[in-house]
């Protein structure tokens, strides 16, 4: 944790209130982990045992308190959502009675606590359509289903927050992120189609089963714990933390101890209406991001990036530096949206290029190490004149040190810009064009 940051905030705020995160990076896993020991404590809230019903009714309150000063939307829908099902399913097993009507006054008073420090505000906000988090949120969330279509074996651990800025985000917004801010999401994105399968097929085999046991035990703390960590990582990426898993693992090492067959059979019978609804949810995502245009393709876990375009392909050994820094698909995307461009296949190092390639490019520090076949060469911005040959291209900025012509290569100055060219897409296509003209 930072210098200067405790368990009472002082990173994030709400107005002028600094929100809670306790040990975590931030208030949204704070919040997730106190709505999962609120579930315990209304759980053991509403046990017959007098002991178990005092500590349990002290945790919920006390954790559902410190909830509220976590300013988290997500982590209340969540408690609100685990509060009602539960008292919902201990009116129809048990009835009405003192312990639930401790635990239904404590939840009145938490709920009086959000009104009063102003959760509600934050809460009505977030509906307004106002709301710049929740806006941004959606945004993200809608570009995930062409991101799952455009990497058909993910993008990779790691890296949706990027893919996202570099290939999806909307050219007049600058927010960084590092993951799709919903765990679902993120990890669909990144592992591809058969990752999406397994993960839904995964969640909704240990949703159906937990809630199974629940209906034939009254043991509902298995599916409520899980069902938490499920709402909260649809709002937010907090499944990531290690620490939010102990309290759901835990609930089902113990449903498993009560009776081990008996838990498998759950799962078992479970596990056809998970494939269905497995099925049926990446289905409906790449359908819906078939019907819209294809921006890039990604295979080999993101190490071959082509852009769409018109033209012979253009393969390009990346520099990031001489194409634009670590973002360098904006400075693409946007010269796409000014000129019509070549198609563009972005690879790591030269043992991607096919030897059928047409055209190659290597850009600044960039080798032609390991390259097949003898294509027609470009070079951008090069550091040196290391394997330049008569036939090659140069493309150089006005005030880069490397202006001369080396070896006889014809030599493109770009006016105006030093050793990164902004217009390198819409330079390099029309070299290109112009060769393909020369040809015919």
């Amino acid at each position: 944790m930072e210098a200067g940051i405790g368990w009472f905030g002082g990173q994030f705020f709400f107005e002028d209130m600094s929100r809670w995160q306790l040990w975590f990076d931030n208030p949204n896993k704070a919040a997730t982990f106190l709505v999962e020991i609120s579930v315990i404590g209304l759980i053991l809230g509403t046990s017959k045992r007098l002991w178990k019903s005092v500590v349990g009714l002290i945790l919920f309150l006390v954790s559902s308190a410190a909830l509220v000063y976590t300013f988290s939307r997500g982590g209340f829908v969540a408690w609100v959502m685990l509060s009602v099902f539960l008292l919902w399913k201990h009116i129809r097993e048990h009835g009405c009675g003192l312990r639930f009507s401790m635990i239904f006054m404590a939840m009145i008073l938490v709920v009086a606590t959000s009104l009063s420090v102003g959760l509600s505000r934050r809460m009505m906000h977030g509906v307004s359509g106002s709301d710049m988090s929740v806006n941004n949120r959606i945004e993200v969330w809608s570009a995930a289903p062409k991101m799952l279509w455009d990497a058909p074996l993910g993008w990779g651990f790691g890296n949706s927050g990027k893919a996202y800025v570099d290939w999806y985000q909307p050219l007049h917004r600058d927010e960084q992120y590092r993951t799709l801010v919903n765990s679902h999401l993120t990890w669909m994105v990144e592992t591809g189609w058969l990752g999406s399968f397994a993960w839904v097929l995964g969640w909704s085999v240990l949703l159906f089963g937990a809630y199974k046991i629940g209906c034939d035990s009254g043991s509902w703390m298995c599916f409520a714990e899980w069902l938490c960590l499920f709402i909260t990582g649809a709002i937010s990426s907090v499944m990531e933390c290690p620490w939010l898993w102990i309290i759901p693992v835990t609930a089902f090492l113990l449903e498993v101890k009560k009776g081990p067959k008996v838990f498998l059979g759950y799962l078992t019978s479970a596990f056809s209406l998970g494939t269905v609804l497995a099925l049926l949810v990446v289905v409906l995502t790449l359908g819906c991001a078939w019907l819209s245009e294809r921006r890039v393709f990604v295979s080999k876990k993101g190490k071959v990036v082509s852009s769409n375009g018109i033209g012979s392909v253009c393969w390009v050994v990346s520099d990031e530096l001489a194409l634009g820094g670590v973002h360098f698909p904006r400075v693409l995307r946007s010269a796409k949206a000014e000129s019509v461009l070549v198609p563009f296949n972005i690879v790591q190092d030269a043992s991607f290029i096919p030897s059928e390639a047409e055209f190659v490019m290597f850009c600044g520090d960039a080798e032609a190490k390991g390259r097949k076949g003898r294509q027609q060469t470009i070079w951008l911005s090069p550091s040196s004149a290391e394997g330049i040959t008569a036939e090659d291209v140069v493309i150089t900025g006005e005030f880069s040190a490397f202006t001369e012509a080396v070896c006889g290569a014809k030599v493109v100055v770009v006016p105006g810009v030093s050793d990164f060219i902004p217009t390198w897409p819409i330079v390099v296509s029309k070299i290109i064009k112009a060769k393909q003209c020369v040809a015919r």
